[in-house]
């Protein structure tokens, strides 16, 4: 019976073990891309790897951007992943998985008409929660929520 528990604990490690990687490199990819739509105001680069309703909110912001005349620049520098959290189903009915991370970022706001640097801040630390969802067999990124930031000095 032991060894029986044993087999089940390790097989489900294993799965938490790969669910951690495929996420990693979701949330590699989204920053990429969350960095490529920002300076070209184009969306299109996600695919299918979000939610209607994050692909929304994303849009919104993007949407404020171009209109205020601003462009973003920016570079993930270091990630540091804190938690993997299989979160099931109960919300709406589709699995559901949270990573938090702890990432460095260089950005830089730049003014769209006349390409002049706005405002840079290097080393930017933000807390991140990243909520992923699943449909036909794909994680989509539903939400990415700011759990605390740090200026550099």
């Amino acid at each position: 019976m032991l060894a029986l528990c044993l087999l089940l604990g390790a097989g489900g490690c294993a799965r938490h073990a790969e669910n951690e990687g495929e996420f990693r490199e979701l949330i590699r990819q989204y920053d990429q891309r969350l960095a490529m739509a920002f300076d070209t105001y184009d969306l299109k680069p996600f695919g299918q790897s979000l939610t209607a309703s994050h692909f929304n909110r994303l849009d919104h912001r993007m949407t404020g951007m171009k209109r205020a005349g601003q462009k973003m620049e920016s570079r993930v520098l270091a990630i540091e992943f804190l938690e993997f959290k299989d979160l099931g189903d109960k919300q709406l009915g589709f699995p559901r998985f949270r990573v938090k991370t702890r990432e460095v970022w260089n950005v830089r706001h730049i003014d769209a008409r006349t390409g002049k640097v706005v405002k840079e801040v290097k080393g930017l630390v933000y807390e991140l929660s990243y909520e992923f969802e699943q449909h036909d067999g794909v994680w989509q990124v539903d939400a990415v929520e700011v759990l605390g930031q740090k200026i550099p000095s």
